[in-house]
């Protein structure tokens, strides 16, 4: 998926569903034990977002890979299954699944080892691990 143009215009935007999560104050879809992130992380998060939009690629993102919709195939190569189809920037896959994969490892330096393997910016996969945090994804 890392080098999949979005196919068409009907997919809807990483960003947009993002940002719709980032400023809804009751947000209600939170995982086990986790509370909504607060105004200021919030607010932080959405500055972070619209950074990275600014220069975003308009690719294929799945938009949840979490574990349960990551296998590993032959040769170790992983698959990603489920998609919700949006278009964005591979990197936000990248740090959900560093995210929601981390264990007892930081999240940061899972992400950096995802986003190495997988040949994209870690920097940029840093910034949108932020974002998915602040949007509790």
């Amino acid at each position: 998926m890392r080098d999949q143009k979005a196919a068409n215009d009907q997919l809807p935007t990483l960003g947009d569903w993002l940002r719709s999560r980032l400023h809804d104050e009751n947000l209600s879809d939170l995982a086990p034990g986790r509370s909504q992130a607060s105004s200021s992380e919030r607010r932080q998060g959405a500055a972070i977002l619209e950074g990275l939009e600014a220069d975003a690629p308009n690719m294929l993102c799945h938009g949840d890979a979490s574990s349960k919709n990551i296998l590993l195939g032959p040769s170790d190569q992983l698959f990603l299954i489920d998609p919700r189809g949006v278009s964005g920037d591979v990197c936000y896959d990248v740090a959900v699944a560093a995210w929601k994969t981390a264990g007892d490892e930081r999240p940061s330096a899972r992400a950096a080892t995802l986003a190495r393997l997988v040949g994209v910016d870690a920097e940029r996969a840093q910034s949108w691990l932020a974002v998915a945090d602040a949007a509790r994804v």
